[in-house]
């Protein structure tokens, strides 16, 4: 009996050891870094988001405010100027008698003066040219780009011509006799480019109007 009892005693498998903790704090620290990575991916991605936001909204408000110019160049000085040279055109066309070889008004002034008729177009004429005048003077900064030679041109014609059909004695001056092309051609391309760009900037929809 004592046989058997030691031999079954020591026929019993050894106790196990405790399990271990270390694969589990590894298993920890591989989480916690994870969740690290993910709040700084997180952050960052909301960053490029805000900044790409922040790019398209100051775009757009570029966009807006130079559609907004532009409107306003074309609304103050362009296009009032170009309604009121097509009429200027119509009248200088009607004193010369439909021909183009006529004589231009400063030329034939003191003809002009003798009679009623001719004198009521060079008026209006004058009349026209004094609220372009009003328009150059207080909108020329409104100009795309420095103010064109011949707008300071057209003024001292103007003043040429107020005091000519007023019957006033003036000064000639061969600079400013002759209504300035160069004037209308200005006015004429600035009112086209402006034009342009703001359908541009308005954007496709309106093109297709």
């Amino acid at each position: 009996m004592v046989t058997f009892i030691v031999a079954s005693a020591s026929a019993q498998p050894p106790p196990s050891t405790p399990p271990s903790v270390a694969p589990v704090e590894a298993s920890n620290a591989v989480i916690n870094l994870s969740a690290a990575q993910a709040t700084l991916l997180v952050g960052v991605t909301a960053a490029l988001i805000t900044l790409a936001t922040t790019a398209l909204v100051g775009r757009r408000e570029s966009r807006r405010y130079r559609v907004e110019f532009a409107t306003r160049q074309l609304n103050e000085l362009y296009a009032p100027i170009k309604l009121l040279l097509a009429q200027d055109a119509v009248l200088a066309n009607q004193l010369k008698g439909g021909s183009s070889d006529g004589k231009h008004l400063l030329e034939d002034v003191n003809s002009i003066l003798a009679d009623a008729g001719r004198l009521a177009i060079a008026k209006q004429i004058v009349a026209i040219n004094r609220k372009i005048s009003g328009v150059l003077e207080s909108k020329s900064g409104l100009c795309s780009g420095p103010i064109p030679v011949s707008f300071s041109k057209f003024l001292g014609h103007y003043y040429m011509l107020d005091r000519a059909v007023s019957g006033e004695p003036f000064v000639p001056n061969a600079e400013f006799e002759y209504f300035p092309k160069q004037f209308e051609q200005d006015i004429d391309s600035g009112y086209e480019s402006l034009r342009t760009g703001v359908v541009k900037g308005l954007g496709p929809w309106y093109r297709r109007r």
